[in-house]
């Protein structure tokens, strides 16, 4: 017999690519809901987060934790080291009391409604040591944006563009991180190559999910496997990607970059 629930359906179609790239690397797949009422998560946090595994799947049924809420999705994946990457988020929805009956019912959902789990049921971050924090050890940098930039002037700008890696990227959404490889001291075996790359975006308009800001000229670091850079591109953008070092003959090595476009986005 139907009983009155407050349900959200969350659906979503990853690129093959997608999947197998968080298989190999071993991050499960999981579910993140924002309990965002009358709030813009990307200036404000969540007034509630609930996790909810779903690997595997290509739908999820929630029931809603508090009734006459708006709510947000966020489809993602938590690192080994226990973060919490986000790949695509939906718009607010409204959760109010419905009838939930068969014909309700995803044809590729879980038959049962899902509960939210504690992010410990996720890969836990490593247990390190921690000291106990104490007033005089806080520190405050400020960065003056005329007293402490470095300029390029259009002979240095040009110089990067001819060793940097260049590919265009057109109108929509892309995901971009680092697939394999990494960069090492030359004849120096006391240290792993590391996964690290300087992304310049130039050229066109777009908009980075970490900032939300809109713009025509960005300079990202990547650093590991695990972090990758979202961004919404306007009009056709230039994307640069290079290694910056004062001993450049003293590093062996290459690195792959993974450009995912979103064709649901």
């Amino acid at each position: 017999m139907a009983q009155p629930q407050q349900v959200l359906l969350a659906q979503w179609t990853l690129p093959d690519l997608v999947r197998a790239t968080l298989c190999d690397r071993k991050l499960p797949l999981g579910l993140r809901l924002y309990d965002a009422t009358a709030i813009d998560l990307d200036r404000q946090p969540a007034h509630a987060v609930y996790d909810y595994p779903c690997e595997g799947l290509s739908s999820l049924r929630i029931t809603a934790p508090v009734g006459e809420r708006d709510y947000v999705a966020e489809l993602g994946y938590y690192t080994p080291e226990g973060q919490w990457h986000g790949l695509v988020r939906s718009l607010h929805q409204r959760a109010s009391i419905t009838e939930v009956t068969e014909s309700a019912h995803a044809t590729d959902a879980p038959e049962a409604i899902s509960a939210p789990v504690e992010p410990a049921s996720f890969p836990p971050a490593p247990s390190l040591p921690r000291t106990p924090l104490r007033v005089g050890c806080q520190q405050h940098l400020t960065i003056d944006s005329q007293q402490h930039s470095y300029g390029l002037d259009a002979e240095q700008t040009s110089s990067l563009e001819q060793v940097a890696t260049t590919t265009s990227l057109v109108p929509g959404t892309y995901l971009i991180g680092i697939e394999k490889g990494g960069v090492s001291c030359f004849g120096n075996s006391q240290f792993e190559p590391e996964p690290w790359v300087l992304v310049w975006l130039h050229g066109g308009q777009f908009i980075l999910h970490k900032t939300g800001v809109e713009t025509t000229i960005a300079w990202v670091v990547l650093n590991g496997y695990a972090d990758t850079l979202t961004l919404d591109v306007l009009e056709p953008t230039q994307l640069s990607a290079l290694v910056v070092d004062t001993q450049v003959e003293a590093r062996l090595g290459q690195i792959s970059l993974l450009i995912l476009p979103d064709a649901d986005a």
